[in-house]
């Protein structure tokens, strides 16, 4: 599995609570710079009937629109690209993970 930077670590535990919490209130998955912080109680999270396989394909979907949306900044493009890196990480870890646990 591929390891983050503690730099895209930090991304990714911002950008998932972020998410998380739209996720949670019905909000669209937006990334955290463009968004005020109204995250839930994180303990909410449990109660939350929600695919995460489907959650993180959601957020790569909707982050890849936005960069090839030709009215957004290039400079909101790099944030974007940023966040989409550790989330395809990410993806990519959570379905190794899931794949292993079904040969045990």
């Amino acid at each position: 599995m591929k390891e983050l930077s503690d730099e895209q670590k930090g991304i990714l535990e911002r950008e998932v609570d972020t998410n998380l919490a739209q996720l949670s209130i019905g909000k669209e998955l937006r990334p955290s710079f463009t968004e005020p912080s109204y995250l839930p109680n994180a303990w909410e999270y449990q109660n939350m009937n929600a695919d995460f396989r489907k959650f993180i394909k959601d957020v790569i979907n909707h982050h890849n629109s936005m960069i090839a949306n030709p009215n957004v900044a290039s400079g909101c493009k790099e944030q974007l690209k940023d966040v989409l890196d550790v989330y395809n990480v990410l993806g990519k870890n959570y379905n190794q993970v899931l794949s292993k646990t079904k040969y045990v």
